[in-house]
């Protein structure tokens, strides 16, 4: 025989076991009708929380002589204790990031350094033909931004096939979140202007006369 039950209100979805997990159906009973052994007793609170704690131990004491209040804790520690150790993962793989794109940078500014030294004599023409300092800049400077944005569009694919692999990383995100995907083209794409800057500007100041005299 189903045994009927009163709905006297409704809440939002919360995840009560773990962030990365779905919410699940869940009911709310009163303690009045169904007593736990361990109750938890949540309280919304103003400043610090931990001063309300010796209040609440005798409001518990005045009710019950026998109850003992432990686990004092607040929601932000119960929620950095849920994902310690995915947010450990993540800055790992934040700082393994943060390295690559700095050896990126170093890769692009040697290669594009090399590139305007070996074309040194062929900038100091074009600027004797009557191109500007900004043709040569991006002469030198477009060629790393092409091949920067090639390598993009690489990684992007690459990450759209293995985004399943850091989804445990992830809350409130998916691994193909398009807005994620343009901040991290977009940061890319600043790290090589960044590196491209000073080859482009020694291009930009090569003299015609002292490159044609050089070879």
């Amino acid at each position: 025989v189903p045994e009927w039950r009163e709905i006297i209100g409704v809440v939002g979805d919360i995840r009560s076991s773990a962030l990365d997990t779905p919410p699940q159906p869940e009911l709310f009973y009163s303690y009045r009708q169904f007593s736990w052994y361990n109750p938890v007793l949540l309280l919304r609170t103003v400043g610090d929380p931990f001063q309300m704690a010796a209040e609440v131990r005798r409001a518990a004491l005045t009710l019950n002589p026998n109850a003992v209040v432990s686990g004092v804790s607040t929601l932000e520690q119960i929620t950095a204790e849920s994902i310690g150790e995915p947010r450990f993962r993540a800055r790992i793989t934040a700082l393994s990031g943060a390295l690559a794109i700095l050896l990126g940078m170093l890769g692009i500014y040697g290669v594009n350094s090399y590139a305007a030294a070996q074309r040194r004599r062929e900038i100091g023409i074009r600027l004797a033909l009557g191109a500007t300092p900004f043709d040569a800049a991006w002469l030198v400077a477009g060629q790393a931004l092409r091949t920067t944005a090639a390598g993009m569009a690489v990684g992007v694919a690459a990450a759209l096939i293995a985004g399943r692999s850091i989804s445990s990383l992830l809350f409130g995100i998916r691994s193909a979140d398009p807005a994620t995907l343009l901040i991290a083209c977009a940061v890319f794409g600043a790290a090589a202007a960044a590196a491209s800057y000073l080859p482009a500007r020694e291009a930009a100041r090569v003299d015609p006369g002292v490159a044609a005299r050089s070879e």
